[in-house]
């Protein structure tokens, strides 16, 4: 696949500099089967590796560079089940991971599994189920959105509306007109491995990024801005065409299909906004003012206050990244990579 030379339409000569280079020198990992999700903090890594179908299940590895991996062996993707089965979130707190598994039959299973790299073994925070399996009826309850940054892992959890009550369904309330789709919303914080309730509320059901003891939720054309203890610090009316927010210090990054957005969390003011090119492209991660972008099989980097890129070719596969004042963590078919941050920073200059 040809890599984009420039994500950003303005300063193209300063964004294109990198494209098409090859990755410096890094920390590798391979794995036994494709990396589906990836998380990070510190010098911590989290993957989800994909099972074979058969005899390997699915794992979670929590990888340091330079260190020995720890495996985390999940109940899905070892041919225990049916197509439900899967490992759909993922996140990566301190020493301890989160991760949801997918799993049932006519109904939907949704699991919030967690671990940590001395206690490997998998204990169970959350167990929802819905009628949205064989059975087709989207009715009943979710968990989802999991998110972490140091001590402070969350998720949410929701009820959807069952608009098959009246042919006996039942997993829900009737899905009724002038009554919201989504009701029973939660938001859950993870502590010493165990399910604490956040915040109670149909408005606040689905977090979009933690960082620094800060929670953001993206509920309609609103992004707010909470503490751990649910008190609002700032509400941004960003309109209906987010793709994606990211946080961190003063800095809100907000992805859209035609531009990137940058605010400042303590005023609330837009203070850049870069145009895009026309592709398809994920907003994954902030850190240190550089945003992180996946666009096909590139990394794309971003220096946010100034617009000035560099890009990252992790090799074949799908591509996950994540970026931390350690160095960039990426994934590809070959596995796990990571970059230290003093040769991530030279390709700016």
């Amino acid at each position: 696949m040809r890599v984009l030379v420039a994500l950003v339409a303005v300063s193209s000569v300063a964004l294109a500099g990198a494209a098409g280079a090859t990755p410096p020198a890094a920390g590798t990992l391979p794995t036994a089967g494709p990396v589906t999700l990836l998380a990070a903090d510190g010098a911590l890594a989290a993957a989800v590796v994909a099972g074979d179908g058969h005899s390997r299940c699915t794992q979670v590895v929590l990888w340091r560079p330079g260190s020995k991996p720890v495996t985390v062996t999940t109940q899905v993707g070892c041919g225990q089940g049916g197509p439900l089965e899967g490992v759909d979130g993922l996140a990566l707190g301190g020493n301890r991971v989160l991760w949801e598994e997918t799993n049932g039959g006519n109904n939907l299973e949704l699991v919030v599994n967690t671990a940590t790299a001395r206690k490997p073994k998998p204990v169970d925070v959350s167990y929802v189920e819905n009628g949205n399996g064989a059975a087709g009826d989207p009715g009943g309850d979710y968990t989802g959105t999991l998110y972490a940054d140091g001590p402070l892992l969350v998720f949410a959890s929701w009820t959807q509306c069952d608009p098959y009550t009246a042919q006996g369904a039942g997993y829900a309330r009737p899905c009724e007109k002038g009554r919201p789709a989504y009701y029973n919303g939660v938001l859950h914080r993870v502590v010493g491995g165990k399910d604490t309730v956040l915040l109670r509320g149909d408005d606040l059901l689905f977090p979009d990024w933690v960082d620094g003891g800060r929670i953001l939720v993206h509920n309609g054309s609103k992004l707010t801005l909470l503490r751990t203890t649910g008190e609002t610090l700032r509400t941004f009316d960003v309109g209906i065409d987010v793709e994606k927010a990211v946080f961190q210090g003063s800095r809100l990054v907000v992805l859209r299909s035609a531009t990137l957005d940058v605010y400042d969390t303590t005023t609330g003011a837009r203070t850049h906004s870069y145009p895009l090119i026309s592709t398809k492209r994920r907003l994954v991660d902030l850190q240190g003012g550089i945003a992180v972008l996946v666009v096909g099989r590139a990394v794309r980097l971003i220096q946010v206050d100034t617009g000035r890129g560099a890009t990252f070719l992790p090799g074949g596969g799908t591509v996950q990244a994540q970026l931390e004042p350690t160095g960039l963590f990426t994934s590809s078919a070959r596995g796990l990579a990571f970059v230290p941050m003093a040769r991530v920073l030279a390709r700016f200059r």
